[in-house]
């Protein structure tokens, strides 16, 4: 048998081979399907806002790089991941898939019950996808660090682009995982499964070990952030069996070697929620800001990586292939573009699809206000400048705002994306005053 590579910095004690990792992977999912059932299912009444806001993260102010009615894969779907982008895209067409027939028969259960006919489930494993040039949008979120090659998965997903199609990927950040990839190795001697595949034994002494584990250090704030978590959660978080890791440096590395390059990061509500510093660092040091502004894209996340270390945001990324058919777009160029852009403020409604003590879900009557919160404090009064008729250069100078580059970064990020959805570009996309 092949033999994979190891390493100490990574959970990769049980990798010998793909197909044995897939089944691994599929005997663990199904034990423990991931995520848990969520209390709502929610969807925007404006049906081509999340397309439009999906086309504002990569900085397509005209919305026309995916297209309306899309072809999207979910690669590594889980129970729910596709019922959420269905209820969110229903002009799409929509296949997602996954190694686990637990976690599909979830999903497809939940899809019937919620009449999603645009969405086809599969049971199959990405290493083994047979897509070519297919999908406007490709999207996959913490599955190719646990494959034993995430090299081949990664060019699964590749080859599955249209050419002009986006990959929304996420894995592992190296500063991320320390801990937990210590605390597998460690439970895995403790627990007598290093060599076995009793994950229910592991699953019962992690338990025990966060209730009572004494010392105070890292290992036990791990362990105290997952007590009383859902069983997927925990069994997802501190037992999974295969997990590589990376930094900006090594992704952008392997997306090279698949012939991907990657566009800017993903805004994603896990970094809302976490909080953590942004991708942008400022120093407060003029020459210091210079420098770190001047460098190329990538370079720049390196740097915010690596100083910021378990601080540093997801490795959640937007790539293409490196001769799609859309030239890649600085974020330099993405700002530009954003000024001379003209806005409106985002207002829609949003429905729930709420979990009843039976386990399905039923429509709520009541509707809520999307977005459902307000800009940051310090952004609301470009968000209250904002008329449908000024592009944003002029909103701008009006408010004597800076239009540094890290400024703009920010107003765009914060004001016009999926994660923060308050201004939607008007459909002429720019104006020529």
């Amino acid at each position: 048998m092949h033999v994979m590579p190891r390493g100490d910095d990574e959970n990769l004690m049980l990798v010998q081979s793909q197909s044995q990792v897939d089944r691994l992977n599929k005997d663990f999912y199904s034990q423990f399907p991931y995520p848990w059932p969520p209390q709502t299912f929610d969807f925007i009444t404006d049906q081509d806002l999340p397309r439009q806001l999906l086309n504002q993260n990569v900085g397509d102010w005209t919305h026309a790089r995916v297209p309306p009615k899309p072809r999207i894969w979910i690669a590594g779907c889980g129970t729910n991941q596709a019922i959420y982008l269905a209820l969110r895209h229903p002009d799409a067409h929509i296949v997602a898939t996954d190694l686990s027939p637990v976690a599909i028969e979830i999903c497809r259960r939940n899809a019937a019950q919620l009449g999603l006919g645009h969405l086809q489930l599969r049971n199959e494993t990405l290493n083994e996808a047979p897509y070519r040039d297919e999908f406007d949008v490709v999207i996959c979120t913490g599955v190719i660090h646990h494959n034993a090659q995430p090299v081949h998965a990664l060019e699964r997903l590749s080859a599955a682009l249209a050419p002009s199609g986006l990959l929304e990927l996420m894995v592992y950040n190296r500063f991320h995982r320390s801990v937990h990839s210590v605390f597998q190795k460690a439970l895995r001697l403790l627990a007598g499964t290093s060599a076995s595949d009793d994950r229910r034994e592991e699953l019962r002494v992690a338990r025990r070990l966060a209730e009572v584990f004494p010392v105070r250090n890292r290992i036990r704030e791990l362990l105290h952030a997952f007590r009383g978590a859902p069983e997927s959660a925990f069994a997802d978080g501190l037992i999974q069996p295969v997990e590589y890791s990376y930094t900006v440096e090594s992704l952008a590395q392997m997306a090279d070697q698949c012939g991907l390059e990657l566009l800017c990061p993903v805004p994603n509500e896990w970094d809302v929620m976490a909080q953590p510093s942004d991708w942008h660092l400022v120093f407060g040091d003029d020459e210091l800001q210079h420098r770190y502004d001047a460098l190329p894209d990538v370079m720049r996340w390196q740097v915010s990586n690596l100083l910021l270390l378990e601080r540093s945001p997801q490795l959640w990324f937007y790539l293409h292939k490196a001769d799609s058919s859309y030239p890649r777009q600085s974020s330099a160029e993405m700002n530009a573009l954003f000024l001379d852009t003209v806005f409106e403020p985002v207002k829609s409604t949003r429905g729930h699809y709420r979990r009843q003590p039976d386990g399905s879900y039923r429509r709520a009557a009541r509707m809520t206000a999307f977005p459902a919160s307000a800009p940051d404090a310090d952004l609301q009064d470009v968000y209250r400048a904002v008329d449908g008729r000024s592009p944003m250069r002029a909103v701008l100078e009006r408010l004597g705002r800076s239009m540094d580059f890290g400024d703009v970064l920010r107003y765009r990020t914060r004001l016009a994306t999926m994660a923060f959805p308050f201004l939607r570009a008007k459909p002429s996309g720019k104006t020529s005053g």
